[in-house]
Order: structure tokens, then C-alpha cells, then sequence
């Protein structure tokens, strides 16, 4: 049995030290004055798939210093560099002589200032002062339950909650996913020195580091991967809410159709005043016959009976605004806003390969599986492409800017991307490069095929990206093969900018071990 507090996010912004950073020029303060002394260690705080992480960076008196990349989330070795500093703009120089230029945005104390690398902002304490909420003293009494929710690794289940309980004599139990299987308590042992929460059974011992503590009922822990936000069991912290919002009414609750050929789709149901009401589940894909309920609401929990005494129970989860809800059948997760106002929800297709996709790959050339966020994917029809049916255009794939052709075939359950494509243009290892698609499985092929899952996620083991020079006149070798690329439907509501964590310095150009054919890279 695993153990664990996690969740998963969407938002993915590329660490202040390196890994990508690229060599900014800086903001419109570049050149400035800077009142504030540099030396010292900073953490740099970032987000990535919704998780807030940091590099720990080391400015030294003699421009000398080193960063730690993602502390706590892999080897903690630190990279050196050196630094100059020009009123407010800081060049750091790694190892390998790649440039990274820092514009320092805003000085807010001595110890808290806003940076940017030409493309995004960071918010840099001091090590050790505390600031931004960094790592808070635990003044509070942790004895109790406590609800810790995140994404199920099972898409059908949605967010769900482990239930923890810290009891005084520092024994405790923990039920995992509750109401997805025994529900049965795991014992465990706990201590806590500082905001450091150390929790052990079965011969394994657990670290959870209060990152911050918003009241006195909730608070944001960090397992060594990622943060989850934890509520004090029964306080309706966003757990368990209160119901205040009027659900009469009629309501769309859009959740992903077992038919991947439908995508999206929605269920209408209206609650009536009289305590009935109806139903009309995948509107426009069949009938559209409504089914008569009746309902009560006790709490925040909605008991619906339909025709035949067959009983539905749904929990609202969380209350957004007067329109919009989430709500569990104890299997998955429903955005249900109301019908009239739009609010949110996202428009029905027919057509499951449409839209925005968080894009996740692993590396072959990895020995441990690791995820890396390859950002948001748009799908979007390609009219002008009469030479395919069902042409489609994939944007931003592994680079932004990237825009390749494809096509789909939904009989099948395929998608397919155009191989030999140019990609774009990438700076690293102290080059420039051109980058293709290719399909490493079957390099003579024309094509990359996805296949279009149930859950609505499209996925390959064949996609690869290979590297030619700059002008596109000579292969190099291998860049990128992916075991494993994985694109899943976002909301587009939900969206927000994360870059690539792509093999920015990790030098994967490899041998070339395949004989190539022939082919003309399409421009």
C-alpha cells in the first residue's frame, strides 16, 4: 500500500536555474539601479503542474556561486557558475558556458525581490528569513483529522481524500481514497520538530514539510514531490461546504463520455421546487428522453431518486460561485454550471481530438521514468488541407510555436502526426539546432500514431524528435525518443502557461543509429 499526500495541477513554469531558463534579456528595467546586496542564498519559487517548488541559488563575494535545482526532488548536486551584475541585471554562466540573464523586476525588502528571465517572473526570498511563506513554523496543533485531497491516479475517480489522524499520544491512522475501497485505517507513528512532520509505519518513514499555514484549519504540505492542500476534517474548509447556493434550477454537469468518439459531454438536470425534477443524460447523442426524478438535499449532499427507485447520491465538493459547482457521484467528478449562464463550462463536441491538451512524456534515455511536462497542446480542423480527411493541425507539440500537420480517423481510435515536420529551432549545448518529428519505432514512416483512449487522452510510444543543424542541411543524431507521450483533454478554462521541460542541457544529441531515409523535411 502507498502512503502519500499528492495531488496534480496544470500550471508548469520552468526553474529559475537552468533547466531551460533560456538566455532572456531581461525586463524594462534592465540597466537599472539595484540598492539591494545580492550575496548571499535565495530560494527562487516557481510552479510547476501546480506544485510551487524552488532552486536554492548562491551568490558568493568573489562571483562565484553554484544553484540546486527542484531541492528535495532529485540529487540535490549543485551546478556552478559564475555571476556579474550590472546595476539590475545579474548573468549567471553555468559549466558548460550557457548564459542566463536575471532582471531583478522589483525590490519589496532586503530580503524579497521579483525577478524575470525574459519570459517569466519569479517571487526569491532570502534563505532563512521566511519570507514569501517559504518554510513557516508550525505554531499550530496538528492533533486531529485531516482531509488531504488530490487527483486519483484513476481518471474515473477524480479528486478524492485520504483521512489522517494525528492523535496526542503521537500514534495514528490513516484511511487512503476513502469510499474507493476498504475504508479500512492504517496505523502509523508520527513526530514533528518545526514545520517538519515525520510519519512512519511499516518500516518506512514519510517527511511532510508544512510549506504554509493559511488559518488554523488549513494548510499547504510538501511530501518531497509535490504540495497538497490539507483541511481539518469537518471544519467545511472546501472539503465539505455548506450548502447557501439555491440549486433549483436547471444545471449542466460535463464529465468525459465512456465513448471516445463523443469527448466531452453533459447530462441537463433540473431541480424543481416541489422536490422533483429531471434528468437528460448525453444531451444530443441520443433520445434526448428525460427521465423524471425526485430530490432531497441535506447538507451538501443531494440524494436523487430516478424511475424505479434506483437511488443517486451526489456530494458538492466544492461551491465556486452562485453558477458553478463541483460535485462526486463517488466515482468522478462533475464542473456542473447553470444551464442559462455559461458559467465556465465548456462547449460540447462531437469530436474528442479537438481542443487543449497538457502534454506529459517520458525519456528512454532515462533509466528511472520521469515525467516531463511538455506544456499545452491545441488541436484544432485544418480546412485548408483538402489532401487529408479529417486534417488537423497540432500546435505548440514539445516546442511553442510548433505548428504540425495530422489527421484523425475515429472509426479506428487513431490520431496521427505528421512525421518529418519541422518542429522549430532550439538553443542548447552551445549550439543551434533545427528539430523534426519522426517516428523512431519506423523511421520510413510518414506518420506518428496516437491512440484515442476511452478516458479521452491520446497516447504514443513512437513519438521522437531528432536534431539537425540550424538550417536544417545536416542530421545530427537523436534528440528526444519518448517511450511514452501522453496528451490529456484539458479544460480550456483551466488552462494555464507551463514550458516544457524539455532536455534543454542535458546534451541527448546521440549517435545516430539509424540509416535514414531519403526524405525531404516538409518546411
Amino acid at each position: 500500500m502507498t502512503f502519500t499526500f499528492f495531488a496534480c495541477g496544470g500550471d508548469d513554469s520552468t526553474s529559475a536555474g537552468g533547466n531551460g531558463s533560456g538566455n532572456g534579456e531581461g525586463g524594462s528595467n534592465s540597466g537599472g539601479t539595484t540598492s539591494i546586496s545580492i550575496v548571499g542564498t535565495w530560494r527562487a519559487y516557481y510552479q510547476r503542474n501546480g506544485v510551487q517548488l524552488y532552486d536554492l541559488v548562491k551568490f558568493n563575494a568573489d562571483h562565484t556561486g553554484y544553484v540546486i535545482e527542484e531541492v528535495g526532488n532529485g540529487s540535490d548536486n549543485p551546478t556552478n557558475f559564475t555571476w556579474t551584475q550590472d546595476g539590475n541585471v545579474i548573468k549567471v554562466i553555468l559549466e558548460d558556458n550557457f548564459t542566463i540573464t536575471w532582471t531583478i523586476q522589483q525590490i519589496i525588502d532586503d530580503n524579497t525581490v521579483t525577478i524575470s528571465d525574459g519570459k517569466r517572473t519569479y517571487n526569491v526570498v532570502r534563505d532563512g528569513t521566511g519570507g514569501g511563506g517559504s518554510t513557516p513554523t508550525a505554531t499550530f496543533n496538528i492533533i486531529g483529522t485531516w482531509r488531504a485531497y488530490y487527483q486519483s491516479k484513476d481518471t474515473s475517480r477524480g479528486e478524492v481524500y485520504d483521512l489522517v489522524t494525528f492523535n496526542s499520544d503521537y500514534t495514528g491512522t490513516v484511511i487512503e481514497e476513502v469510499g474507493y475501497g476498504s475504508d479500512n485505517p492504517v496505523s502509523f507513528i508520527w513526530k514533528q520538530t518545526g514545520n517538519i512532520i515525520q510519519v512512519s509505519y511499516g518500516g518506512e518513514t514519510i517527511t511532510w514539510t508544512i510549506q504554509q499555514i493559511i488559518d488554523n484549519n488549513t494548510v499547504v504540505v510538501n511530501d518531497g514531490k509535490k504540495d497538497i492542500k490539507v483541511y481539518r476534517d469537518g471544519t467545511g474548509g472546501g472539503d465539505t461546504p455548506t450548502v447557501t447556493i439555491d440549486i433549483i434550477g436547471t444545471w449542466r454537469a460535463y464529465y468525459q463520455s465512456n465513448s471516445p468518439s463523443r469527448g466531452q459531454v453533459y447530462d441537463l438536470v433540473t431541480f424543481n421546487a416541489d422536490h422533483t425534477g429531471s434528468v437528460i443524460e448525453e444531451v444530443g447523442y441520443g433520445s434526448d428522453n428525460s427521465i423524471s426524478l425526485t430530490w432531497t438535499l441535506t447538507g451538501n449532499v443531494i440524494q436523487v431518486k430516478l424511475d424505479g427507485d434506483y437511488v443517486i447520491t451526489w456530494t458538492i465538493i466544492q461551491i465556486i460561485d452562485d453558477n458553478t459547482v463541483i460535485i462526486s457521484d463517488g466515482k468522478r467528478n462533475y464542473n456542473v454550471v447553470r444551464d442559462e449562464t455559461g458559467g465556465g463550462s465548456t462547449p460540447v463536441t462531437t469530436n474528442p481530438v479537438l481542443g487543449t491538451f497538457s502534454c506529459v512524456y517520458q525519456s528512454y534515455y532515462d533509466e528511472t521514468p520521469y515525467d516531463y511536462y511538455g506544456g499545452f497542446v491545441t488541436i484544432i480542423e485544418d480546412p485548408d488541407n483538402t489532401s487529408l480527411k479529417n486534417a488537423i493541425i497540432i500546435k505548440d507539440l514539445y516546442l511553442e510555436g510548433s505548428a504540425i500537420s495530422g489527421y484523425y480517423d475515429l472509426d479506428q481510435g487513431m490520431l496521427y502526426v505528421e512525421a518529418w515536420e519541422r518542429i522549430g529551432n532550439f538553443v542548447g549545448n552551445k549550439q543551434e539546432y533545427g528539430f523534426i518529428s519522426l517516428n523512431w519505432k519506423d523511421t520510413d514512416s510518414d506518420w506518428i500514431p496516437f491512440t484515442i483512449n476511452e478516458d479521452g487522452s491520446l497516447t504514443s510510444d513512437s513519438f521522437g524528435v531528432y536534431a539537425l543543424d540550424a538550417d536544417y542541411a545536416n542530421y545530427l543524431g537523436w534528440w528526444e525518443v519518448a517511450t511514452i507521450t501522453t496528451l490529456t483533454p484539458t479544460q480550456s478554462g483551466s488552462v494555464r502557461k507551463m514550458s516544457a521541460k524539455i532536455s534543454a542541457t542535458t546534451k541527448k544529441i546521440k549517435v545516430n543509429k539509424v540509416r535514414l531515409p531519403n526524405k525531404r523535411i516538409r518546411k
